[in-house]
């Protein structure tokens, strides 16, 4: 089983779309990709001691059709872009669709910097 972030809570499921069904969603189309590429955020689970949640929402997972834009993407996401996400840290891939499988082409952590008061 697998955890995704969806709606501020995290389930278990086997597939992204399984997810979304078993939390009574329905599966948004950014999930869904067959072919092209992807930004994808995976948050921290202290259970396994990785980031092994992946975000599933709109800016947790990125779609894109042309490699020059994933990359432009995954190249622009910094610590500052975790602070609208409401965690300090995440795993960031740049992921390939081919007939629906992923496959990590490269992947960077990034913390949010401290904000002062």
């Amino acid at each position: 089983m697998n955890k995704y972030y969806i709606q501020g809570k995290v389930v278990q499921a086997k597939t992204p779309k399984a997810a979304f069904e078993k939390a009574g969603l329905e599966v948004p189309q950014h999930v869904i990709i067959d072919t092209g590429f992807a930004v994808k955020h995976f948050i921290w689970d202290p259970e396994v001691d990785d980031y092994a949640i992946e975000d599933l929402s709109p800016t947790g997972m990125k779609p894109f059709k042309e490699f020059v834009d994933v990359l432009e993407c995954y190249e622009n996401t910094q610590g500052d872009t975790l602070l609208e996400l409401s965690y300090n840290e995440a795993r960031v891939d740049l992921t390939q669709y081919k007939f629906g499988f992923p496959r990590v082409m490269q992947s960077k952590i990034v913390f949010a910097p401290k904000v002062s008061a």
